[in-house]
């Protein structure tokens, strides 16, 4: 593809990738550069080419053991790195991240605010930070889901398919969406934790909830304070 490197991640995430049909994956690059020749080079598109798969680099598909699905990538060129609601370190902690910190402060014991944004860590040891669009227009929220609407989908299917023992957390109504794709799965679902949603994601404990399913799954627990 165009817009996504599959040599970036393991073979066995490249061999599920080409599994998406081929006429999804040129729809999504017609569409990819249709928008770069639009806003380009005036604005650009997020994250760099080398980022948008980074949430499958930390892993194999079968070791994955829960899956977050963010809407999109963050709009500021030194936010994007490729996991849902991480920044780097150095970057300041968006609005939703604050957010699931301080619900993590009540949910998991032992569990200290860090000071930077950068789930990498919780990434490595099996958690699939995945975005419902793998690219954004610098500046413009939620501008290229309709590029990645039916890729994702059909990731969903492929990849929940072949590998059925995972727990999804889907945080608000967008991620909820998607769970109809999803088959078989084990679901966590909260209200989003953008201040928007006015405090409904709190009290939700989605994240002790994750580990009593993956207990039950005879999977090794999610070190949430790992970070």
């Amino acid at each position: 593809m165009i817009c996504l490197d599959f040599t970036t991640v393991d073979i066995e995430w490249a061999n599920l990738l080409y599994q998406i049909p081929e006429d999804i994956r040129n729809d999504v690059d017609k569409a990819y550069m249709s928008s770069v020749t639009l806003y380009s080079p005036q604005l650009n598109i997020l994250p760099v080419k080398e980022l948008r798969l980074s949430a499958m680099k930390y892993f194999t598909p079968n070791e994955t053991k829960v899956v977050i699905i963010g809407q999109d990538p963050y709009i500021s060129p030194d936010q994007p790195m490729g996991l849902s609601f991480s920044v780097p370190k150095g970057v300041s902690i968006p609005p939703s991240l604050r957010n699931i910190y301080r619900e993590l402060e009540t949910d998991i014991d032992g569990f200290v605010r860090p000071v930077h944004g950068d789930l990498t860590e919780w990434a490595k040891q099996g958690i699939l930070l995945l975005n419902a669009s793998l690219t954004v227009v610098e500046k413009l929220s939620n501008s290229h889901h309709k590029i990645w609407s039916r890729f994702i989908s059909e990731f969903l299917t492929i990849f929940s398919k072949n590998n059925p023992n995972v727990v999804y957390i889907l945080m608000g109504k967008d991620a909820q969406k998607l769970k109809q794709y999803v088959n078989p799965g084990i679901f966590i679902e909260t209200a989003h934790p953008s201040p928007l949603a006015r405090g409904a994601f709190f009290g939700s404990r989605p994240f002790s909830k994750a580990n009593i399913e993956l207990k039950k799954l005879d999977k090794n627990e999610i070190d949430w304070t790992k970070l």
